[in-house]
């Protein structure tokens, strides 16, 4: 798992080029979701470091309305998207996945509960749309 988790925290689900030749895209990005468990999985093993670099690339890339999107370029960049933008309505629909954002909360609050690091939590928290990091405790 650690080879697919960059130094800035990004979690790449796979490094397998195969699909370039029928979707013209990579599975080289950072999914919320799966670097969620990742990020869990590290933290059971003992590993909080690794699971913080993951919190930290979640914390500079959340949006500013403190959901994430589905999927990310290692560098932080929206990935690409099957998600319309526009629905059949002709409303603007968000690229989302509500679990994206739901696992990471979870992630990150297991992590608290199994580390107690305050300090670090207050760091990243608060950017993910809360107002009282009481919250967790």
């Amino acid at each position: 798992m650690r080879s697919h988790i960059d130094a800035g925290g990004g979690v790449i689900s796979a490094c397998d080029s195969d699909v370039l030749q029928f979707n013209r895209d990579t599975y080289s990005y950072v999914w919320p979701r799966d670097g969620a468990f990742v990020a869990m999985a590290f933290d059971m093993i003992g590993y909080p470091e690794v699971a913080r670099m993951f919190f930290k690339f979640c914390n500079k890339n959340i949006n500013s309305s403190g959901y994430f999107n589905h999927k990310y370029s290692p560098d932080g960049s929206i990935g690409s998207s099957w998600h319309p933008l526009i629905d059949a309505k002709g409303k603007i629909q968000l690229p989302i996945q509500e679990d994206e954002t739901a696992l990471v909360l979870i992630a990150l609050y297991k992590h608290f509960q199994r580390y107690g690091d305050l300090e670090f939590i207050s760091k990243v928290y608060p950017n993910f749309g809360f107002e009282n990091i009481r919250v967790l405790a």
